[in-house]
């Protein structure tokens, strides 16, 4: 019987002190298996299959007045070698500018029975580098000793919140792990006082959860299955979680990050005269936007100060603007202090970058969000939603790493809504002239301009080459996109204008195309179009598939050489489908025949069992993306 938290014993004697934050107190004197913890496997899942599995999760918190405590049992079995390669290490998180972490026992049993100890040397505390930017998050990192296939581990560690170091109220999200099957999963929850009682929800399936009059929470659930992994997926909406959070309602959470917020806008002469300057000449307040934006975002290096109470408070504008550099909440604070000087008033927004459903918050907390980006509108009504973080991304529209997120408007009176997202998030035209030559040749002169979500993730990945390695790039790009019988000069513009298109132009010639002396048979395929809508496919079968949405222009000249007489080319094709719409026409003027092609392909959610569908339809857009052209060798030639 698996025996309540509290019957494991403290460690004994001095732990090591690994920094300021943590200790390390599993010695060889720990080196037996705890009375509260049974190893024999219960569950009743059976998939030979299984390379690692939680035996057992208990998660105990207990609330007081003055701190935050939680205790965290974890028991793993190692079934085969690949779970001994990708989970023998272990990692215990915490905030550093708050928590006191302690080690408490860090063991393996070996599938001989043999007893090892993980040694205070090999741990490392190390930061966690992830897009949250509203904590001090590290974490300790544990290399499990002696593992192999049959064994098990055991880690118990102990950490301690002090209330006074807490900035934003308390709240935690409890959920499955994504990939990983777990036999046991419990967690308790104590309070001191009636007035501590956290809100919480559960919608962990086969979960039960107890609530007692000794101000006391206990939830267990048993044999929980691995959610499968996709990369299409954002798993904090499809992941059943327990909540916990200290009692709040959405007003009161904005309330109280717009007041936090409020004490960093300082609207000093430095920032009175940097508004100024931006603004010099231009009385159109998109203009004004423009530059603002443009400056914080292109100006102002990003650079995490999550400290203290930092994590969630930004710095004083001034002070963000005299060191050139901040994170998300200090951007966000100057960006709206330098626009408060030209007359735009917006309101920062809280986002949950890993969120899409705002239905899945199902107790108001503030611990939901990682993200900090602006809102508002201008005088003509429009709204615009500027995240001065992205340096690649104009005031329209947002980064696609965020359209969509669940957010939260703090100066609004209202709970979480999503931020705007672009229908056709992948936008891009494509200008291709072609002229066949009486030699055969084929000479290309080709133009992509990348609009949107589309140019702004494209100018990211390619911000940092130089010349010589954009060309680089680009030629190796044609290769596997295109053909690599060629290697085309390139030319782009637009790479540091982040409100405009980013454009690639290129010129190539292909020798011995086609036969001087034969009749024409000809076929040209658009492989941009092709390779954007292999990347839009999804292997999926198990969730919905947020589709991000596509739409391709394009307009394709071919020049014949007067040798043939154009005398066959494909079809006109309108089609369209509950996924989009697919059309082409041409057009012949003596030798030279000019085709246009459309797809559009709105965003939205494919059901899980329409996605076989949709991949029929992108097969389909590929397959019907030949152009064919035929001429016969003119008699008079």
């Amino acid at each position: 019987v698996i025996q309540s938290f509290a019957s494991v014993a403290a460690a004994s004697g001095n732990p090591t002190r690994l920094d300021s934050n943590v200790a390390f107190a599993a010695t060889a004197r720990q080196a037996i298996v705890p009375a509260s913890i049974d190893l024999t496997p219960t569950s009743a899942i059976k998939n030979d299959e299984e390379s690692f599995v939680i035996q057992l999760r208990r998660i105990e918190y207990v609330l007081s007045e003055d701190s935050i405590e939680r205790s965290v049992t974890r028991v793993y079995r190692y079934l085969q070698s690949d779970g001994v390669r990708d989970y023998g290490n272990v990692r215990t998180h915490f905030n550093g500018a708050s928590d006191l972490v302690e080690i408490r026992h860090a063991m393996v049993v070996t599938s001989a029975g043999a007893i090892h100890v993980i040694e205070p040397e090999t741990v490392q505390v190390l930061p966690t580098d992830t897009v949250n930017v509203f904590s001090d998050s590290k974490f300790v990192l544990l290399p499990l000793t002696g593992l192999d296939t049959g064994s098990t581990a055991i880690v118990i560690d102990h950490v301690k919140t002090s209330r006074r170091d807490l900035v934003a109220p308390w709240g935690v999200s409890i959920s499955e792990q994504y990939g990983v099957t777990q036999e046991r999963l419990e967690v308790h929850v104590k309070w001191s006082s009636p007035g501590l009682r956290p809100e919480w929800h559960s919608e962990l399936p086969g979960m039960s959860c107890t609530e007692s009059h000794d101000n006391s929470l206990m939830c267990v659930a048993t044999d929980i299955p691995a959610y499968p992994i996709n990369s299409d997926v954002y798993y904090d909406d499809i992941v059943p979680q327990l909540v916990l959070a200290e009692k709040r309602s959405w007003p009161e959470i904005g309330n109280w990050y717009e007041t936090l917020f409020k004490t960093s806008l300082v609207s000093d002469a430095s920032i009175v005269q940097m508004a100024a300057q931006l603004s010099e000449g231009l009385g159109d307040e998109v203009q004004k936007l423009k530059a603002i934006h443009d400056f914080v975002a292109t100006q102002i290096r990003y650079v995490g100060l999550e400290h203290g109470s930092f994590a969630f408070r930004p710095h004083r504008t001034d002070l963000t603007l005299q060191r050139r550099y901040g994170d998300c909440k200090d951007k966000t604070a100057l960006l709206i202090d330098l626009l408060k000087q030209v007359g735009i008033n917006m309101s920062p927004v809280l986002v949950s970058t890993g969120r899409r459903d705002p239905k899945k918050l199902f107790v108001p907390s503030g611990s939901y969000f990682d993200h900090l980006i602006v809102c508002g509108a201008l005088a003509n009504g429009e709204e615009y939603c500027l995240d001065g973080t992205d340096p690649y991304s104009g005031i329209k529209p947002l980064g696609g790493w965020i359209q969509g997120a669940v957010a939260l408007y703090v100066a609004q009176q209202s709970g979480p809504t999503v931020l705007p997202a672009e229908r056709f998030r992948w936008v891009f035209d494509e200008e291709l002239e072609l002229t066949i030559t009486d030699a055969g040749q084929l000479l290309e002169n080709g133009r992509l301009v990348y609009n949107g979500a589309y140019g702004s993730s494209l100018r990211s990945n390619l911000s940092a080459l130089s010349s010589k390695e954009l060309q680089k790039w680009a030629i190796e790009n044609y290769h596997l996109t295109v053909s690599d019988l060629v290697d085309p000069r390139f030319h782009f513009s637009g790479m540091d204008a982040i409100n405009e298109s980013l454009i690639m132009g290129w010129t190539t010639e292909y020798s011995n195309l086609v036969s001087p002396t034969h009749e024409l048979k000809y076929v040209e395929v658009s492989a941009w179009l092709n390779s954007i809508l292999s990347s839009l496919e999804s292997d999926n079968d198990a969730y919905d598939y947020r589709f991000p949405g596509a739409r391709y222009e394009a307009t394709t000249t071919i020049n014949v050489n007067k040798k043939w007489r154009i005398n066959n080319i494909s079809p006109d094709i309108d089609m369209q489908s509950q996924f989009g719409r697919f059309r082409r026409s041409h057009e012949i003027e003596g030798q030279k025949v000019l085709i246009r092609t459309s797809v559009e392909a709105p965003g939205g959610v494919i059901a899980v069992d329409d996605i076989t569908r949709f991949a029929r339809f992108l097969r389909i857009l590929k397959e019907e993306n030949a152009i064919r052209v035929e001429g016969a060798i003119r008699d008079d030639d």
